[in-house]
């Protein structure tokens, strides 16, 4: 998977699913998840995998044994995600990540934008959810800065996008 093929993976994904309301959320194995999402009277399944193998994103029509209890992650992610309703989806960084932005009310009632980052980046994939103005609030995988990669996953801290010293191909027009 290169920056194009994401971007049109985020263009279908906002086509299918932006303005649609995340009914329910699930855990279905270490590393894959998927997303009921309601729009238009049509119930789609978006279905997100990290595997190291193959990271991916993709709607799906087959049916999925759930597990009978949630991970934390997976609590988490329905905390503050389901009944949101997705307001967009899209690449960041023109590089294998996609955001999706999903307005729904925080602890206080209020109406709140959480960002869903999925970074699928084999062995490095990771999903991430964040605050507007980028702050953390819990990722799949979380790395320490003592770990000795380039970015951290922690709670608490700002949500950074990978330097890769790359030019991007909007960037190239011009070359």
């Amino acid at each position: 998977m290169d920056g194009r093929f994401i971007r049109k993976l985020a263009e279908e994904m906002n086509g299918n699913l932006a303005n649609g309301r995340i009914n329910k959320l699930y855990q279905l194995s270490r590393t894959d998840f998927l997303f009921l999402v309601h729009r238009d009277g049509v119930l789609s399944q978006w279905f997100l995998s990290l595997s190291l193998q193959n990271p991916r994103m993709h709607l799906s029509w087959k049916t999925y044994d759930k597990p009978a209890a949630p991970t934390g992650f997976c609590m988490l992610l329905r905390k503050h995600l389901e009944g949101g309703v997705i307001r967009e989806i899209g690449v960041l960084n023109e590089d294998r990540i996609i955001r999706a932005v999903i307005e729904n009310r925080n602890d206080f009632g209020e109406k709140v934008s959480f960002h869903l980052i999925a970074e699928l980046m084999g062995k490095y994939a990771n999903l991430i959810v964040t605050e507007p103005d980028g702050t953390i609030i819990d990722c799949h995988k979380r790395v320490s800065p003592f770990d000795g990669q380039q970015r951290a996953f922690l709670k608490g801290l700002k949500y950074e996008l990978p330097a890769d010293g790359k030019l991007a191909p909007s960037e190239a027009a011009g070359v």
